[in-house]
């Protein structure tokens, strides 16, 4: 089979599909690898580092563990999808990462270059992932791209103005920052994780369905600078409980809610959601010009600032929800 293979620039599509090889050798003149040329064997080792094109499913369900891509600068879709992979080492000037081309893998962390672009759907579904740091040079994201694997910690690069459908759901997250540049975020976008509060910045005009189902949220932040010409909208079940129907049947949309134990009249406690008003805390109208606003947060911010005594958590919250200089 080597013989095949040796002297050629490429290896062609289905070249050993199905050949049940254990182990192959690739030659360096060997530079592009076809659609297929080696899905479904036994591999468990290859080395690529003369390889600068490799097409769709070209290491589809494989026994591979690690492997490196110094020139790739585009990874197709399914090209290493299905194997044992618990280390990749990819290009400094990769610029994409397709549909599932990483899915059904063991992978417990991921360098992404700063050179990288975008990355598709279901690209990281299905690995053991904990951390993962996206570059802001993203300004593509696919569908559930990192669905189902063990991600305590991630962000959102500055780009992003959508944030796509299941893109970190049945993950860990205990924490997320949601940049001030999303306008919507997805169904399920965060579905099945460990956050318990979420501050959702004035440029988002849209949560979706599920977006925040199955977690463990008691707070909410709904920030400063939403018109009433350009109000935020909730689709149901996009939090846990009751949320929807009382965050819109509250016409104060920027504010803090908080789910609570309240104990009712017959002495039964249960949990409901309860809204504080930011404009009462600062001493001023809602409808109050911007001036006259930040000036209220300015002095606010003077006069109970937690180093001269201040209750630190208002405090806190305050100034995520009006984002003024000081």
């Amino acid at each position: 089979m080597i013989d095949e293979i040796i002297g050629s620039t490429k290896i062609e599509r289905f070249a050993f599909f199905e050949k049940k090889l254990a182990n192959i050798n690739i030659p360096e003149s060997v530079t592009a690898i076809g659609r297929y040329a080696f899905a479904k064997n036994n591999l468990t080792d290859v080395k690529l580092e003369s390889v600068s094109e490799i097409e769709e499913y070209a290491f589809f369900f494989n026994r591979i563990t690690q492997v490196a891509l110094p020139k790739i600068i585009s990874v197709s879709q399914f090209a290493f999808s299905n194997n044992q992979l618990i280390e990749i080492q990819l290009s400094s000037g990769l610029i994409s990462i397709e549909k599932y081309a990483f899915a059904n893998n063991r992978l417990k962390t991921i360098v992404l270059p700063d050179s990288i672009a975008s990355i598709g759907a279901f690209a990281f579904y299905n690995n053991e992932l904990k951390n993962i740091t996206i570059p802001d040079t993203i300004i593509s994201l696919g569908e559930f791209a990192f669905f189902n694997n063990k991600i305590s910690s991630a962000n959102i690069p500055e780009k992003l103005t959508v944030i796509p459908k299941g893109l970190f759901m049945n993950n860990g997250l205990i924490d997320m920052v949601i940049p001030n540049q999303v306008k919507t975020i997805e169904e399920y976008a965060f579905c099945n994780n460990n956050l318990t509060s979420i501050s959702i910045p004035n440029s988002v005009i849209s949560i979706e369905y599920n977006a925040f189902t199955k977690n463990q949220i008691k707070k909410i932040v709904v920030e400063y600078g939403r018109g009433k010409d350009d109000p935020l909208v909730i689709s149901k079940r996009t939090f846990d409980s009751d949320f929807y129907d009382f965050f819109t049947g509250n016409e104060r949309k920027v504010g803090i809610y908080e789910l609570r134990e309240i104990e009712t009249e017959n002495k039964k406690k249960s949990e409901n959601w309860v809204f504080t008003n930011p404009y009462e805390i600062l001493g001023v109208e809602q409808d109050a010009s911007q001036d006259d606003i930040k000036n209220a947060f300015l002095r606010f911010t003077r006069e109970n600032h937690p180093d001269t005594g201040g209750d630190p958590q208002v405090f806190i919250n305050i100034k995520k929800i009006f984002h003024f200089d000081i």
